[in-house]
Order: C-alpha cells, then sequence, then structure tokens
C-alpha cells in the first residue's frame, strides 16, 4: 500500500504542470486534453474551472444611432469569447424581459443577467463596460 501511494505523489507534479498551461493556451488544449486522458485523468477537462468562463451579454436596443453605437462597442470588446445578444425593444416580450432586468432606458446592456452601469449617461462608457466585462 505504501507503494502505491508513493507512486501516486509522484504523478502529482506532472499533472500540475499539464493543468497550469491549459488555463493560459488555448491552442494547446487539445495536447493536454490527450495528455490527461492517458494519464487517467480525462475527468478533469470537463471541469468547469478549467474551462473558459464565457459571459452572456444582451444589448437592449430602440435602433438608434446610440444603439448602433453600443453594439458595435460591446462586439469589439467582447470579440468571440463571450455570446452577445442583441434585442429588439420594438417587440413585446423583449420589453417585459427588459424590465425583469431593470431596465428604464436605452441603449442598455446586461452583463451575465445584471444590469451594466456603462449606458447611463449620453451613450456608453467604453471604460466601464471593459472593466464589466473583465471582472
Amino acid at each position: 500500500m505504501n507503494r502505491m501511494w508513493r507512486q501516486s505523489l509522484l504523478a502529482l507534479p506532472s499533472v500540475g504542470v499539464s493543468i497550469l498551461p491549459k488555463l493560459a493556451c488555448p491552442a494547446c488544449w487539445p495536447a493536454y486534453a490527450g495528455l490527461l486522458t492517458s494519464t487517467g485523468l480525462g475527468f478533469l477537462i470537463s471541469a468547469v474551472y478549467l474551462l473558459p468562463l464565457k459571459k452572456k451579454i444582451e444589448v437592449f436596443s430602440a435602433g438608434c444611432s446610440t444603439c448602433q453605437e453600443t453594439i458595435e462597442l460591446v462586439k469589439r470588446l467582447s470579440g468571440s469569447s463571450h455570446e452577445v445578444l442583441v434585442h429588439d425593444m420594438q417587440k413585446s416580450e423583449v420589453a417585459s424581459k427588459a424590465k425583469q432586468y431593470g431596465v428604464r432606458s436605452v441603449p442598455a446592456v446586461v452583463i451575465d443577467g445584471k444590469l451594466a452601469g456603462c449606458c447611463a449617461g449620453r451613450g456608453p462608457d467604453e471604460q466601464i463596460l471593459r472593466s464589466a466585462l473583465t471582472s
């Protein structure tokens, strides 16, 4: 029994080395997935803490120029790392959804179900939106 524990402990540094870069290098993920699977640790691949966090960003718009500017800003800042949905406030079901989030004016941005404060003034504030996306 003692020998088995020693062998298990010897594997821990290699597991740690294989997991750390997985957090930083998306291009290397297939290689790390293969390594973890071959060592019998394939269950770590599907763990939430090893996957990048993708935020759901909803933009409520009325189609005005300020709304279009906000949509373009959100898409530019989020890139392909987040899911961006644009809602048209002309539709009644969208208006009721906006009311649930506490939207009182457009454009409005909701990030993971929380109303962002980036659009409270005369148009979108890029710094506030950027910090909301990174937090």
